[in-house]
């Protein structure tokens, strides 16, 4: 299992990341900073037990994680509308919208 890393803005935090492959994004340079836009990777990339891990150490309140959410749902619809030629991608956008909306069918 590979680590990765998950910053607050004041300390880093090493957290487990399934696979051969570590990452993490910031962009807060593209959304003016909101913090929740980060944490809309915790559904894109992680299974429950791992995005649990994700989400209790970048500690979002609750005004921060239900943005998140939907800062995952947008980018798993396009994902999934855009996706009619390619099973790979219409995976990743249909196991993200399940993650968000709490689908018993994703992981």
């Amino acid at each position: 299992m590979a680590t990765g890393g998950l910053s607050n803005g004041s300390r880093s935090v090493p957290i487990p990341v399934p696979g051969p492959v570590a990452c993490g994004g910031d962009f807060g340079d593209i959304t003016s900073g909101d913090p929740a836009t980060d944490l809309g990777l915790g559904w894109m990339l992680f299974p429950s037990a791992e995005r649990e891990t994700f989400l209790a150490l970048a500690t979002p309140d609750p005004a921060t994680r239900a943005p998140g959410r939907g800062w995952a749902l947008g980018p798993g619809l396009a994902i999934l509308a855009s996706s009619a030629d390619n099973a790979r991608m219409a995976k990743i956008g249909r196991t993200t919208i399940d993650r968000v909306l709490g689908n018993a069918a994703g992981p």
